[in-house]
């Protein structure tokens, strides 16, 4: 049937109904004049227009409300999540189309049929509670669980529920979404897995780091004792070194001793003769000290106390050690008829350093001998200073015969000289440790027969005191008889400075130990007392103690080989003077006549 047709048999049927419903009263047509008939087929011709405009606007409104009804239609059944209305009861009401492809079942299939059949059996109880709960709680609840098609497979789904009231509002129904969510759940579930795979390759790894430390911290144990081995090695090796350098001096100085000792044993012609063979002897023993005192310095390079250092200007000693040897290069050009030009023009100013003006003086005048030893027939030595924020720099350069690299590599070897006999070879290797003790550096550049380059460094220390210099103290000379203490624990140490000082009229007591002569500086008043210092069971330092706590203290002098010494100026360790052994007898009766001893 058309539109068309069903709507006039609709009219036809409103026709009739109204017709039956007209009252028995009302006037026919034939009984109303011509006027009435006219204003009432008026009136009716507007009121059937206004009808038939009220009936085009229901019309319309319910095109648009059949046109709405269709549009969620679709949009209720094409959702891209399925929509579920269950019952009171768990009964599936509703259900869109996106649903029953989820489930692979009719529409009609799922109607009537409870929601839990689709429900995987692993996941039952999580349902019944979901449902269950948001019965009684009346709130929005959400659930992944696992759900069942048709076919059997299964697949994970989130669920999300709402309660609402039926339309008779007696019954509760709820209303649910489902959506897939098979492929994110897979993903997690893979990347669980991958977490778990990567803790436990963690795990393993971590396990075979910390063997691998234990095996790395062996391997440094291992190789640190073959380092220490190594480094024992090297110390037996340079101790040979030295060993044979020192055997090769003294055995010389030895030989010119007792040779001339045999000499005069057997016989001299006259005074003089003797003389001159003691004084051989005397020059020969000076010879040993030398080379004592240089090893000393080379040991105490290496020291990094600088307690002792000052500021000081470096261009300043370079000039010294220039003037110094000035003497040495002037006679070498004059005696041999060639010229040595000294070349200062690269000399800038530099900031001061802290340092040992005495020990960077050697260090100058070692290197400007051996550069005048490589020019036997003349030449040039330049000298250069520089400076940038933290460092001082010093470049010696010559003209001479240059280096081999064998010798440039054992130049700053102790014992290593190229000058036999006349040297002994540590002036270089002073130099090099001087140059660390100062945390600078020492570096030589050359080529066999273009000269050599010698290139120095000397950090800027910033923030330094310097250290006070105290006053020489004045003493007035005497030359009366004294009362004189000898301790020594060599016997003949003891007699000849019993011999030496008896000769100059002075009274002398000799001992060999330290705590003999606490006792008699107790007992007698002495004038000056001579220790040695490093003696059996008490010591040098004990009995300089002792002697500062007497009533009355005597002068006090020490006399020792060693180098390394306390401070001389602390409480309860005070000393006159201080005598390096070997010395001369002139060098000992100097500090006596010195002494200001009370008459």
């Amino acid at each position: 049937m058309t539109k068309k047709k069903f709507k006039t048999e609709k009219n036809d049927d409103i026709r009739s109904l109204a017709e039956k419903l007209i009252s028995p009263d009302v006037l026919s047509v034939d009984e109303r004049s011509h006027a009435d008939v006219c204003k009432l087929a008026y009136e009716l011709q507007v009121h059937q227009i206004e009808l038939e405009m009220q009936n085009d606007e229901l019309r319309k409104s319910q095109q648009e409300l059949e046109d709405s009804r269709d549009e969620y239609s679709n949009l209720y059944d094409f959702a891209p999540v399925g929509y579920i209305t269950l019952s009171g009861k768990g009964i599936i009401l509703k259900v869109n189309l996106t649903c029953t492809k989820l489930l692979g079942l009719e529409r009609s299939s799922l109607i009537e049929k409870p929601l839990s059949r689709y429900i995987a059996r692993e996941n039952h109880d999580d349902y019944y509670q979901l449902f269950n709960r948001n019965l009684q709680i009346d709130e929005h609840e959400v659930c992944e669980l696992k759900m069942v098609r048709s076919d059997g497979s299964e697949f994970y789904a989130h669920l999300e529920c709402v309660l609402v009231l039926a339309k008779n509002e007696n019954e509760k129904e709820i209303r649910i979404t489902i959506t897939d969510i098979t492929a994110r759940k897979l993903v997690s579930l893979e990347i669980k897995a991958l977490n778990a795979s990567l803790e436990q390759r963690v795990v393993e790894r971590t396990a075979e780091v910390v063997e691998s430390n234990k095996a790395l911290q062996k391997e440094i144990v291992d190789r640190k004792k073959m380092e220490e081995t190594l480094l024992l090695s090297e110390k037996i090796k340079s101790l040979g070194v030295i060993t044979t350098g020192v055997a090769h001096e003294f055995n010389n100085i030895l030989a010119v001793i007792m040779g001339t000792a045999e000499l005069l044993g057997s016989g001299f012609e006259d005074e003089q003769d003797l003389k001159n063979g003691l004084n051989d002897i005397v020059q020969t023993g000076v010879k040993g000290a030398g080379i004592v005192r240089n090893m000393l310095s080379y040991a105490k390079s290496h020291d990094n106390d600088i307690s002792d250092f000052i500021l000081f200007d470096i261009s300043y000693i370079l000039e010294e050690a220039i003037n110094f040897t000035r003497h040495r290069w002037e006679s070498m050009a004059l005696a041999n008829w060639i010229d040595y030009q000294i070349d200062r023009e690269d000399m800038r100013e530099i900031p001061e350093v802290l340092c040992s003006h005495t020990e960077l003086l050697d260090v100058f005048i070692n290197i400007i001998n051996n550069a005048l030893d490589a020019m036997p027939y003349g030449g040039r030595l330049s000298f250069s200073t520089s400076s940038n924020d933290d460092t001082v720099f010093i470049r010696i350069s010559d003209t001479g015969i240059g280096m081999s690299e064998n010798v440039k590599k054992c130049i700053f070897d102790p014992f290593f000289t190229t000058r036999r006999p006349e040297g002994t070879g540590l002036g270089m290797s002073m130099s090099y440790g001087t140059m660390t003790r100062h945390g600078g550096k020492i570096e030589v550049e050359s080529e066999k027969g273009k000269g050599a380059t010698f290139n120095l460094s000397i950090p800027i220390r910033k923030e330094v005191v310097q250290k006070e210099v105290p006053l020489e103290y004045e003493r007035r000379v005497t030359r009366r008889k004294l009362q004189i203490l000898v301790i020594d624990d060599n016997e003949d140490v003891c007699e000849i400075m019993d011999g030496v000082l008896t000769r100059c009229g002075h009274a002398v007591k000799s001992v060999d130990n330290g705590a003999e002569a606490i006792e008699l500086a107790g007992e007698k008043d002495f004038d000056l007392v001579l220790c040695d210092l490093l003696m059996p069971d008490v010591q040098g330092y004990d009995v300089v103690e002792a002697l500062n706590k007497l009533d009355k203290i005597p002068k006090i002098g020490l006399m020792t080989g060693w180098a390394d010494l306390k401070p001389i100026d602390e409480e309860g360790f005070e000393v006159d003077f201080i005598l390096k052994k070997p010395f001369k007898h002139a060098e000992l009766a100097k500090h006596i006549d010195k002494l200001d001893i009370p008459v």
